[in-house]
């Protein structure tokens, strides 16, 4: 009688079908994860504008309640009959000033705040991360993709009333608010998004 003992053991290892389900499933969770996560970032980004916008806003305000004027610097708009403004595209003057007269962050604005000389008392009004800060100087709109800042009107002409301001409940179209400050970023939404996010 022949007794065939076998003491090698069979090596085991994927089968090609295998490896393709593991493949597919990881490509399919990567597609699902991929769209989620930009959602994610953009929503986050939308919160820091928006919490930005309203701390610019509160700042305004608390310097006029100090000061009982507004902080109109140069390169800003603004008279008897009109609104101060500031736009997106050109941060450097006033934006800069402005930033600079209300922030107490004195290691970001040493140098124009010696120049300025709209906070007089140095009430530390305006702070911002460090990321928050353009190498120029000023606050960038994280919703912006070249880096450019917000929108902001001013009362100025100390009527109670901010003319043809970006309607935020639309996607176009402008409105009338009562206030003394509007801060906004007028960066393009994503999908169905609104366009606007800021504070009146």
């Amino acid at each position: 009688m022949n007794v065939r003992l076998s003491h090698g053991r069979r090596q085991q290892g994927f089968t090609l079908i295998e490896l393709m389900v593991v493949i597919t499933i990881i490509a399919v969770l990567t597609a699902i994860a991929v769209p989620t996560f930009g959602v994610v970032q953009t929503m986050m980004k939308r919160t820091q504008s928006r919490s930005l916008c309203v701390s610019i806003a509160t700042a305004i305000t608390q310097y006029n309640t100090e000061y009982a004027v507004y902080p109109v610097v140069t390169g800003m708009g603004g008279s008897a009959t009109t609104d101060a403004t500031l736009g997106p595209t050109a941060p450097a003057a006033g934006w800069i000033n402005l930033c600079a007269g209300l922030n107490g962050n004195k290691n970001l604005y040493t140098l124009v705040d010696a120049t300025t000389g709209i906070n007089t008392r140095n009430i530390p009004y305006l702070t911002a991360a460090r990321r928050d800060i353009d190498p120029s100087g000023f606050i960038k709109d994280p919703l912006s993709i070249t880096g450019e800042t917000f929108n902001l009107v001013m009362d100025t002409n100390y009527d109670s009333v901010l003319l043809a301001l970006p309607d935020m409940s639309k996607d176009s179209g402008t409105i009338n608010v009562s206030g003394g400050v509007a801060v906004w970023s007028s960066a393009p939404g994503v999908g169905k998004q609104k366009k606007w996010v800021g504070n009146y």
